[in-house]
């Protein structure tokens, strides 16, 4: 079983964040159990299973290369500005500074929840199956976005169809930096930047106008094309 699973990343990848929700959802219900809020129960149930993760597939976590390929994320930083550049112009307001420690730890822990799964352990299993760079970055970024349409059950179609468009580019974008890079601390801090700058506005409920979907296009098309250049220069290394 072990060695076929080691033959099909994809199939281990998919069966692991299966497992990975479900130890979540049980840490979820303990937390709430013991009387932590529902938000909170959330996150720091992500944080533990993400702890646990690190410490099973600790092979997986090349932690000596960290920051060593920090400027490679400065070109990515452009989801960042997008983040705030959308709720301005959505007219949305800042959270008060009173839940700025509940949005940290609400960015913290998919920041490394879902780098520990889709770079970290996903990379080396699939590196370990013999695939390329370009396959290993298509294909986590594929599993990432598409987990996003299990938001279409009792959610808007459209708003689904695009946060999946969005996750597939900003996974292309990460896996394209961690393939040139190998670095899981500037991962987490790109991924924990990306989901701050979202998450301390308040939500509007604007509707998309053309001047937004056109500067949203520019920066799926920009964030796709830097991370599939990395991941050619990764793959043009080996």
């Amino acid at each position: 079983m072990k060695k076929g699973l080691s033959e099909k990343p994809v199939l281990f990848l998919i069966l692991l964040l299966i497992a990975a929700f479900a130890l979540t959802a049980v840490f979820v219900i303990i937390f709430q159990m013991i009387g932590l809020e529902g938000n909170l129960a959330i996150s720091v149930a992500r944080i533990l299973a993400a702890v646990m993760l690190m410490i099973l597939f600790r092979n997986c976590f090349p932690w000596p290369n960290s920051f060593r390929g920090v400027r490679y994320i400065i070109p990515a930083l452009i989801i960042v500005v997008w983040n705030v550049l959308y709720n301005y112009l959505s007219h949305s307001t800042l959270k008060p500074m009173a839940e700025i420690p509940g949005i940290v730890l609400a960015a913290l822990a998919p920041a490394l929840f879902e780098e520990s799964i889709f770079r970290m352990i996903g990379f080396k299993k699939m590196e370990d199956a013999g695939r390329t760079p370009t396959a290993t970055v298509i294909s986590t970024a594929l599993i990432f976005g598409l987990i996003h349409l299990t938001n279409i059950v009792g959610g808007d179609v459209l708003n689904t169809l695009i946060q999946t468009a969005y996750a597939t580019a900003v996974g292309i974008l990460f896996g394209g930096i961690y393939a040139a890079t190998k670095d899981p601390a500037s991962m987490i801090l790109l991924h924990f930047l990306t989901d701050f700058s979202s998450q301390i506005f308040q939500s509007s409920g604007s509707p998309l106008n053309i001047i937004v979907l056109i500067l949203f296009v520019a920066v799926l098309g920009f964030i796709t094309y830097y991370g599939m250049m990395l991941t050619k220069q990764a793959e043009s290394a080996q």
